[in-house]
């Protein structure tokens, strides 16, 4: 286009000379003039940040600089800077780095963060997401380490792309542990979290409670509560049984090994070198230094200089306990409700076996135990207390009308005859001469009556309203005898050798 070519031609020219007129005269003004670019000079324009960022690949500090310190020096540098041209190719390159994007490729890259710290994700171009996560390892466009952990949590939840997700998985601890940071900012380290709770509670077994204990051991054991027909049917027996028995096989583990159970099951690292943000583009800007961090029971970050040792569990073993427990568990309740179909014999270690048996033995006896203690509200026996109290009220009350009282508190102060001393102070302290058979009900009569007769198949007969009328029975007899006058041997009811006569009076 000739015509365009001459008319840019003229305007600069103008412009020039006009420049030239001005520079003579006393007084100068500045106006603003636009700038007119062809086409092709567009194209070929780069903002003066990215020729300032090429040309400090070519310097002569940057010979000694590694490609990872390179990308750190020039990440920082272009930090802040954002563009508007689009890259509309696509852009596949294994370890991405500024230097190797050409100059529409990174154009593209800064006009693609722009829209992402704007809100505007699109995981379309996989190069351009890893170089924003290696930016962010850095901590570089976020002004805090936890900031960065949101923003990485953030393209792990919203990317499709696996390589990207596999990647911040692999470097999320990594970045925890560079920054002192908890493992819960990242979503996808709560399943490691939870694993190592859960392996925990099972290694401290004596402190934790049955219920806490049990699903910790289902994680390991995947599915065998649901598929077992025992469990189904006795699920608080079950989870009570291999609760007792993994406690008494991770104490003898511990006290035959000196190590913790957990230990059984997977290999606890002491200490291993570790390759901080392994396959990253990564430069350790903090070196060197001297630190530690515990990010989780079985997880802890050691940094001498510039060298990471990391410790932490390992594979699992081949061990198939926490499953024998459950099973051993299975088959000995089989045993003892009599189940028609029972489990084959297993081939767990035979001091295991008795282990579990002896468990068993002990949450029999304990149940046994709870069950005889017990405490059962009869209510039928209610309307007898009832009566037994309005009975109790009415012998406690004094014959006469409220006046007779009234009218009698100044007799009662008044001192007695000296002569009628010893006659006032015996009609005092003179027995009643009610019956005293008044006192008990029938039930409690007869419950007496076997006790003192030594009549144990009527005693047995009441079961468990025994212990119930013997506590009511003695709380009547202490306003007389001032004791308990029944105590028990066992689950046998006596009564107190002091007392016989005493009882026999009150029986008549």
């Amino acid at each position: 286009m000739p015509e365009l070519d001459e008319l840019i031609a003229s305007l600069r020219e103008r412009v020039r000379t006009r420049s030239t007129s001005e520079n003579k005269a006393e007084d100068k003004v500045y106006d603003d003039e636009k700038i007119i670019f062809t086409a092709d000079q567009l194209r070929s324009f780069r903002p003066p940040e990215l020729r300032e960022m090429r040309r400090m690949a070519q310097s002569k500090e940057s010979i000694r600089w590694s490609e990872s310190r390179l990308f750190y020096e020039q990440a920082r540098f272009m930090e802040d800077f954002e563009d508007d041209r689009p890259y509309e190719g696509s852009v596949d390159i294994y370890f991405p780095t500024y230097q190797r994007l050409s100059e529409d490729q990174l154009r593209g890259y800064f006009t693609w963060r722009a829209a992402v710290r704007k809100g505007v994700f699109d995981d379309s171009c996989t190069t351009f997401c890893f170089i924003l996560i290696y930016e962010i390892l850095h901590n570089i466009g976020v002004e805090t380490p936890e900031e960065g952990a949101r923003l990485l949590n953030s393209i792990w939840n919203a990317t499709g792309k696996p390589s990207v997700k596999a990647r911040i998985a692999e470097w999320a601890a990594d970045y925890c542990a560079y920054y002192g940071l908890e493992l819960s900012h990242f979503d996808v380290l709560r399943p490691r979290q939870s694993f190592e709770s859960d392996l925990r509670c099972i290694s401290d077994c004596s402190q934790r409670p049955d219920s806490d204990l049990y699903e910790a051991m289902k994680t390991f054991v995947p599915g065998y509560a649901e598929r077992s027909a025992l469990v189904a049917e006795h699920p608080e027996e079950h989870k009570e049984l291999a609760c007792r028995i993994v406690r008494k096989v991770a104490e003898r583990y511990s006290r035959h090994s000196g190590k913790e159970y957990a230990e059984s099951l997977y290999t606890v690292h002491t200490s291993s070198f570790r390759n901080m943000f392994r396959n990253a583009v990564f430069f350790d800007y903090k070196a060197p230094r001297m630190y530690d961090i515990v990010l989780s029971d079985y997880t802890e970050y050691k940094c001498r200089g510039a060298n990471w040792m990391a410790s932490g569990l390992g594979r699992a073993k081949d061990n198939n306990d926490l499953r024998m427990i459950f099973r051993e568990a299975d088959s000995l309740l089989r045993k003892h409700y009599g189940y028609t179909s029972q489990l084959k014999e297993s081939d767990w270690s035979k001091e295991k076996k008795k282990l579990a048996s002896r468990a068993m033995e002990e949450m029999l006896r304990d149940r046994k135990e709870q069950e005889r203690r017990k405490v059962v509200f009869d209510f039928s026996l209610l309307e007898g207390i009832r009566s037994s109290s309005e009975l109790m009220r009415e012998k406690l009350i004094v014959p006469g009308s409220e006046e007779d009282f009234r009218d009698s508190d100044e007799t009662d102060h008044m001192p007695v005859p000296e002569e009628n001393a010893d006659d006032a102070v015996a009609a005092v302290y003179e027995p009643s001469s009610a019956p005293q058979e008044t006192i008990l009900d029938s039930d409690e009569r007869a419950v007496l009556s076997a006790i003192l007769e030594g009549e144990n198949a009527l005693i047995v007969g009441y079961g468990m309203r025994l212990s119930i009328l013997c506590d009511s029975i003695n709380e009547k007899l202490y306003e007389m005898l001032g004791d308990t006058a029944i105590e028990f041997d066992g689950d046998r009811p006596l009564i107190v050798e002091d007392y016989i006569d005493d009882v026999k009076g009150v029986l008549g």
